[in-house]
């Protein structure tokens, strides 16, 4: 039995991307073309609350421990918080890179500080921006303008087009497992896409270009069904999601939201 590793294959296709660059803010004068979003929304992973039904969650990281004496008598221990913090930093440090561990100890800072304020990390967002994950859902998006052009009479100020829900950003795959991206963002809850400016179209050649926004969100949070699933995982993964679990939904410590902001120009060719 062996583990696919490999990264996801960038896509062929029409569309190339001429260049790419991320950015802090979200610039001006945009316009919408295409969102792609969570249906429904996932609203539990954002909450923070000290009332979540601890029922099936691993014993080591609610309320109390039991364990037993070299007598075989039991004996119950109060878990404290900074076990908590242990379990998760262990989870975190297991599941990054050398590249991306600055990311996740300021993810881990921002979260014990409670800070549930929108969140932007330039390091993070280059590591999306430079994905095949990335690459390949721009090149999508940019297959659907160069497929709506010809119905649109050349021209991109008035188009709007939905994408296929299964096209979401997702970094659940083993590669990013290994390398940082599925534990911090895993998958995705809204990926917007804005026209920026600067289309053109050779009218002789049929080839376009413009410049294109494309903004990320997701929630840096979790819900009863990530802990179901991975708290049993092997090694320190298992009890550190248990231990995050405990620290959002007993604890109360608030979950965030990350924007990921990116400026690509597209250019396709219409046959």
């Amino acid at each position: 039995f062996q583990i696919d590793l490999s990264p996801e294959k960038i896509i062929e296709n029409e569309i190339d991307i001429l260049k790419s660059s991320v950015v802090a803010n979200r610039p001006i004068n945009l316009r919408l073309i295409t969102r792609n979003f969570r249906n429904p929304p996932n609203t539990e992973d954002l909450m923070c609350r000290t009332d979540g039904d601890c029922n099936k969650i691993r014993n080591e990281c609610m309320t109390r421990i039991i364990t037993y004496t070299p007598s075989g008598f039991p004996k119950t221990d109060i878990i404290q918080e900074a076990d908590l913090w242990r379990y998760m930093y262990d989870l975190m440090d297991a599941c990054s890179t050398q590249e991306l561990d600055p990311v996740t100890k300021a993810y881990m800072t921002r979260f014990k500080q409670n800070n549930k304020a929108d969140y932007v990390n330039l390091q993070l967002a280059e590591a999306v921006r430079k994905s095949p994950e990335m690459i390949n859902y721009i090149k999508k998006v940019g297959l659907q303008i160069n497929e709506l052009l010809p119905q649109n009479s050349g021209k991109i100020l008035n188009m709007s087009f939905n994408m296929p829900r299964d096209a979401r950003l997702q970094f659940s795959n083993n590669y990013n497992l290994i390398h940082g991206l599925k534990i911090l963002i895993n998958d995705t809850e809204n990926n917007d896409t804005y026209y920026v400016g600067n289309f053109r179209l050779d009218e002789e050649t049929g080839i376009w270009s413009g410049d294109f926004y494309f903004e990320i969100t997701d929630h840096f949070g979790l819900d009863r069904g990530d802990v179901m699933k991975y708290q049993y995982a092997p090694g320190a993964g298992g009890i550190g999601f248990a231990a995050w679990w405990a620290l959002q939904h007993r604890k109360a410590y608030c979950p965030f939201k990350t924007k990921i902001r990116i400026l690509a120009t597209i250019q396709g060719k219409l046959k």
